[in-house]
């Protein structure tokens, strides 16, 4: 898989739908949405820029009530509480005082030989 700069994408993109028109321009407005809602490979995504998709298990890590950070552990995000469940513990994150900072998609599982 190739990997792209999505925001230099999404910049080329916004300025494409700017100076054009009609049913073109419409095409490269949803070619933009479609960039801007793809996952990130490999790497993090602060909680400031984008929350994952509701009740979906990712990858998350932050800060415990002490001050200190958690390591990779996988939760969701509730979006209609505004809570974070971490898997871990069975528990919301802010129960705990914990605060999540950043997240990611769960990887795609191993392919058996043969598949």
């Amino acid at each position: 898989m190739r990997q792209i700069d999505a925001d230099a994408l999404v910049y080329e993109l916004t300025e494409m739908v700017r100076y054009n028109t009609g049913e073109y321009k419409h095409g490269i407005a949803a070619a933009r949405l479609v960039v801007m809602d793809a996952p990130t490979i490999g790497g993090w995504i602060s909680v400031k820029d984008k929350l994952p998709p509701m009740y979906h298990m990712v990858l998350i890590t932050g800060k415990n009530s002490a001050g200190g950070s958690f390591g990779v552990i996988k939760g969701s995000h509730d979006g209609d509480k505004g809570q974070w469940y971490r898997d871990d513990i069975g528990q919301y994150a802010d129960s705990r005082g914990d605060t999540v900072t950043h997240w990611m998609p769960l990887p795609e599982p191993p392919k058996e030989d043969g598949q």
